[in-house]
């Protein structure tokens, strides 16, 4: 017999992946059977706990990228672990093989037509690490075993039941199971292993034991019988975080504690939730955070500073404290009291784009002043209020759409700001009616106006922020934006 080496190595190799063809029954292809083992195996290596598997290897160094921020990023990583170099599949192969054996955590809907889904879940944390778990160990178990015994015994009953031969890929859950006789069973019916309720002993906290109904495919779930291990989802493999450095504690502790005289909820130092939001704030300030989220087309590469921490933690308090700023609904106001640091930085279960992220939201923009804009009256045809209403559009990309009615109330309402402050800035703005007349305004009004819409153009150049009618109309404007905009252009008399 001719040796042939390399296929003599392959039919030695330990790191070989097994292919169980009696799991092939239970799922939908050959890739799922293949990843439902090494689902399996994993999990016990890691003493039946979840365990965390990235699905694609992480992209290498980049050019612009420094080795910290490198480091960082790939620091939970290893070269040939995930999921699609392990298995050597692509990425569609994967997502598609999962599909048909787990369910993501938190919908947990029953599948009484492929009961494997109902036994493993899979999540991911803030750390963007994607845990596998195996939560309903005892119906696997069972499952499989039926599964084995069928394969087992398919070819003994081919010829005692004709219709074995029309199930070329026959599932757990359609399939009409033949019986067998023995000594030790006189009638022992495989259909009984996935019929009958299963009484799966889970261990509580207390280390008492007690009995989990739990029903297999054919016959059904019964959703007032059928109860879940809860205490076994919760379980986390406890990962060795790196400690906060010293920018993400001043943005805890001096930030987000002391701004709000600690009414905002806190974190104990040291705690696994406080250094997983330093690791967030590290990456925010490296500019890596938000790379590969919804806010990538913004804010990809931008490095967050202490002032946007500060600024945006400011407007949080505002609102959340504030009588005179919305939101009115006291309920909503009571959630961002209680908002965890984390969830205010990135919430990628948000209902919307400014849930995922209620950070850049405050950052953008201001919460709204109750006790004026409610009850700003509407010129629209007012020069000033022309010409805001101009500029806006033009800041904002709108010159094809109409401004809605909250927005020309903004626009109202910085018009009635501008009357306010016109005579103490017709004394301070050298040659007021001079330049007034030169720049051919009708009044005082449109010509701050002016002053107003080049001081925010020329923010938005330098912070790529994206503008809002609330920034026309916002204190920042009033107390901050306009004077040193004037100041910065020599308009303003000196003192």
């Amino acid at each position: 017999m001719k040796d042939y080496p390399i296929l003599t190595a392959i039919e030695m190799a330990k790191e070989a992946i097994p292919y169980r063809r009696e799991l092939r029954s239970l799922v939908k292809s050959v890739v799922s059977t293949i990843l439902l083992t090494q689902i399996i195996y994993w999990w016990n290596k890691k003493k039946q706990r979840p365990f965390y598997k990235y699905k694609l290897p992480i992209e290498p160094q980049r050019p612009d990228e420094t080795d910290a921020d490198y480091e960082h990023r790939s620091a939970y990583y290893t070269k040939g672990d995930s999921w699609c170099e392990e298995l050597n599949i692509s990425r569609e192969e994967f997502d598609s093989a999962l599909k048909n054996i787990a369910h993501k955590k938190g919908e947990e809907e029953l599948h009484p037509e492929n009961p494997i889904i109902d036994c493993i879940e899979y999540y991911t944390t803030r750390e963007r690490l994607t845990f596998y778990n195996i939560v309903k160990p005892d119906l696997l178990s069972r499952l499989i075993e039926a599964a084995s015994i069928y394969d087992n015994l398919k070819d003994i009953y081919k010829s005692v039941n004709s219709t074995l031969a029309n199930y070329r890929y026959p599932t757990l859950a359609n399939y009409r199971y033949p019986t067998l006789e023995t000594e030790e069973n006189p009638r022992l019916n495989i259909s009984e292993i996935t019929s009958e309720t299963i009484k799966a002993e889970t261990t509580t906290e207390t280390g008492s034991k007690e009995p989990v109904e739990q029903f297999a495919p054919q016959t059904g779930f019964n959703r007032e019988v059928f109860k879940s291990d809860r205490r076994s989802r919760a379980r986390e493999v406890k990962l060795q975080l790196p400690p906060a450095s010293g920018d993400a504690k001043y943005i805890i502790e001096s930030l987000w504690k002391e701004k709000a005289d600690s009414r905002l909820t806190q974190h104990k130092e040291g705690s696994k939730i406080y250094l997983s939001i330093a690791k967030v704030i590290d990456q925010m300030r490296a500019g890596t955070f938000f790379n590969e989220t919804e806010f990538k087309d913004v804010y990809k590469g931008y490095r967050f500073n202490r002032r946007d921490f500060s600024l945006s933690f400011d407007r949080l308090i505002k609102a959340a404290f504030s009588p005179d700023y919305g939101p009115v609904n006291g309920g909503y106001k009571e959630y961002l009291q209680k908002l965890p640091l984390l969830t205010f930085l990135y919430n990628p279960d948000g209902k919307d784009r400014k849930h995922q992220s209620l950070f850049i939201h405050f950052l953008e923009n201001e919460p709204e002043r109750l006790s004026e804009r409610l009850t700003a009256k509407i010129d629209k045809d007012a020069p000033a209020a022309q010409l805001l209403a101009e500029g806006f559009k033009r800041l904002a990309n709108m010159n094809s759409h109409e401004l809605n009615n909250v927005q020309w109330r903004d626009i109202g309402h910085t018009v009635d700001r501008i009357k306010k402050v016109l005579p103490e800035y017709r004394e301070k703005i050298r040659r007021f009616d001079h330049h007034q007349s030169m720049g051919d305004y009708e009044d005082g009004e449109s010509f701050l106006a002016k002053f107003i819409i080049e001081a925010l153009e020329e923010e938005m150049l330098t912070s790529g922020l994206n503008i809002t009618t609330g920034w026309l109309c916002s204190d920042t404007t009033f107390d901050r934006r306009l004077p040193d905009y004037l100041k910065r252009y020599n308009y303003m008399r000196k003192d």
